[in-house]
């Protein structure tokens, strides 16, 4: 039995979250990006895919909000996966989100 919490621990990072909504994409973005997040349903846990023009990222997340009723705050944790294991997990039931987003 383990007496740390998930959240905790020298792994895991604080993270401020911002969004923020837009009609579109602003003109002139380069280095886009496509995000194709799988949050699975009742757990902290975030399957998540990063594509770009010459790369292909898999990350594995645990976010945890330091206060249930302030979004900003949260401690993540972070797993780099391969594609195989990616798609291992992206079955799993889950709410998917996808967005384009550019630097």
């Amino acid at each position: 039995m383990t007496s740390r919490r998930p959240g905790e621990g020298r792994y895991a990072q604080l993270e401020r979250e911002q969004r923020w909504l837009l009609m579109g994409l602003p003109p002139g973005l380069s280095n886009e990006r496509e995000i194709v997040d799988h949050y699975w349903i009742g757990t902290t846990l975030r399957l998540r895919m990063i594509q770009s023009r010459d790369e292909v990222v898999y990350k594995l997340s645990q976010k945890i909000r330091l206060n249930g009723e302030d979004p900003e705050l949260v401690k993540i944790t972070n797993l780099y996966l391969g594609e195989s294991e990616f798609r291992a997990l992206s079955v799993t039931p889950r709410q998917l989100s996808r967005r384009a987003v550019g630097i």
